[in-house]
């Protein structure tokens, strides 16, 4: 579901002072990593607002950048968990949030987010010593687009997910995400992230409030209210985005030929046994919704 009545955030700050104590650091932005620093404040508060935040809660941060939504996590949570990928953004942090009052909340961890097959150890690590698997934690980023699909999926496959999460990410992937059945869009992250929570498209950001400007439009996406996946094993749930890629990989197969490469009973037969309804097999996987794909996942 997109909401078109917010405000379209257009003001923005100078970049030139933070440009200025970036190059002190030797840092310039690299676009393999996709850093697009955010600059716009009303844009970054409302973003840390999305979010249920108290001092008891834990927030991971992927790509904290130069800190803009950093400090504003820490001004509202008791643990911020900022996992940069760059040791020239590392060094800077460091140094910017002895600056902040907030500055001791935050648990810098200089490593990528994304580690073989999930979150990497690193940052695990780091929220496993804040107590966020027993206590509960969220996730707010501005998303590296060049792997905003593969950490999302690490979210909604995570021993322990988090029970929300906002973030900024192309608006491509963004409509991917809230895509209904039977559109282009439509596939394994909408099925998987839609099980999962409930995602919302809040609104399109411009690329004018980023600086280096990236070449796309971007969207602010909310995943809320834990689905019925999100309860479920780990185990079970990779086991389920594997399904779901095997199947979307074939996605103009119908289910039944989709099925017959990787089912050893014959879908027909498991589909009786399963009581579901054999029109389905008719059908191409885009065709189902979420909680369909997941009934012929348990068959």
């Amino acid at each position: 579901m997109e909401h078109r009545g917010l405000p379209n955030p257009r003001a923005s700050v100078s970049f030139q002072s933070l440009r200025d104590r970036l190059d002190a650091f030797g840092f310039r932005p690299r676009r393999r990593l996709g850093q697009n620093f955010l600059i716009d404040p009303n844009l970054v508060r409302a973003i840390a607002d999305s979010l249920p935040l108290t001092r008891d809660s834990t927030v991971l941060e992927i790509g904290p950048g130069a800190g803009a939504l950093t400090f504003e996590l820490a001004k509202r949570a008791g643990v911020v968990v900022a996992c940069e990928i760059d040791t020239r953004l590392v060094d800077f942090l460091t140094e910017a949030l002895r600056d902040q009052p907030e500055g001791d909340r935050v648990r810098l961890v200089a490593a990528d987010a994304l580690g073989d097959g999930g979150l990497s150890e690193p940052c695990l690590t780091a929220l496993a010593a804040a107590d966020a698997f027993s206590r509960g934690w969220v996730c707010a980023s501005n998303l590296p687009y060049s792997v905003a699909g593969p950490l999302l999926a690490a979210l909604a496959t995570a021993e322990v997910p988090p029970t929300e999460a906002v973030f900024l990410a192309q608006l491509e992937m963004a409509q991917r995400i809230v895509a209904a059945p039977g559109t282009r869009e439509y596939g394994t992250l909408s099925v998987l992230l839609s099980l999962a929570w409930s995602p919302t498209l809040l609104r399109r950001i411009p690329r004018d409030v980023f600086r280096p400007r990236p070449r796309v439009e971007s969207a602010l996406v909310r995943l809320g209210s834990p689905g019925p996946l999100a309860t479920r094993p780990a185990t079970e749930r990779r086991a389920f985005a594997a399904f779901l890629q095997a199947l979307f990989g074939g996605r103009r197969k119908v289910l039944r030929n989709a099925l017959a490469r990787t089912w050893q009973t014959p879908p027909d037969a498991a589909f009786e046994a399963a009581a579901l309804p054999v029109q389905w097999l008719t059908q191409r996987p885009s065709e189902l919704a979420p909680e369909e794909l997941w009934r012929v996942f348990n068959a």
